[in-house]
């Protein structure tokens, strides 16, 4: 599996829709304009955009590399998670700094000029801090798609971006654990072009930076876990539209654990 949009179409009652403008996932037949009703998230934090709830940029380009597992609620969540999860909630959980101890490079080359590069590393940097690193570049042309009329240039076939990776993304994740607290950070880039007489092209960007505590110790069992953070978003569609959008947050839970 290359990617997000990989894995999932092995999950049943997840269906996949592709056209030329956007990749969509969708849980139990529920489709939605930039997927605004599927919630997905990279260990527990969401990276739907805050404009339109979209996760429709995440999909072809969330790199399967760094993942470990995943989750999957089928099924409305929003009592718990919000809007966007009203038809189900997709959960990506990255490798657990420490835990692997890998490193390695990847090249890879396919059809339609795709290539794909990925660096990973799993270790311990130093006396009780291990980091997990990755770094992705993928890009592809597309698959050769007939496609007609005024609208789009006269060369048949076209190159369109209807299936594989936009082209072309880059996506970088860290994990740094401390005995005391985490870090995580992200940076997502995407370009997407889509051949039409007018242009139609599409660059989104997207980040966040997020610390969480391993948990203070407020009796033997009642454990507190303050988590802090901060997202940033921007997306451009040729010189039309042009926004950014950011968001900060801080979150203080508090759970009960059953004393040994």
């Amino acid at each position: 599996a290359r990617n997000l949009k990989d894995i999932m179409r092995l999950v049943p009652g997840v269906q996949q829709v592709n056209n030329s403008d956007e990749q969509l996932l969708s849980i139990r037949g529920i489709f939605a304009d930039n997927g605004s009703k599927l919630l997905i998230m990279i260990d527990g934090h969401e990276v739907n955009r805050v404009q339109d709830q979209g996760s429709s940029a995440e999909v072809p380009n969330m790199f399967a590399d760094k993942i470990e597992r995943i989750e999957v609620v089928r099924g409305p969540g929003g009592v718990i998670y919000g809007a966007s999860a009203f038809s189900g909630i997709i959960n990506i959980i990255t490798r657990d700094p420490g835990t692997n101890d890998e490193n390695h490079a990847r090249v890879s080359i396919g059809s339609f000029n795709q290539y794909k590069t990925e660096a990973m590393l799993d270790q311990e940097i130093a006396e009780d801090v291990h980091a997990f690193l990755y770094a992705g570049l993928a890009t592809s042309n597309g698959d050769h798609v007939p496609i007609s009329g005024d609208e789009f240039t006269s060369n048949s076939p076209s190159r369109t971006n209807i299936e594989g990776l936009k082209s072309p993304s880059f996506e970088m994740y860290s994990r740094i654990r401390t005995k005391d607290v985490e870090f995580k950070a992200r940076y997502f880039d995407q370009n997407e072009e889509i051949p039409s007489k007018t242009g139609f092209n599409k660059h989104y960007q997207s980040g966040f930076l997020e610390v969480v505590s391993n948990g203070i110790a407020l009796t033997d069992t009642i454990i507190f876990r303050p988590r802090v953070y901060f997202d940033a978003i921007e997306q451009q569609r040729d010189n039309v539209y042009k926004g950014g959008e950011f968001r900060f947050g801080t979150e203080l839970r508090v759970t009960h654990e059953a004393a040994d």
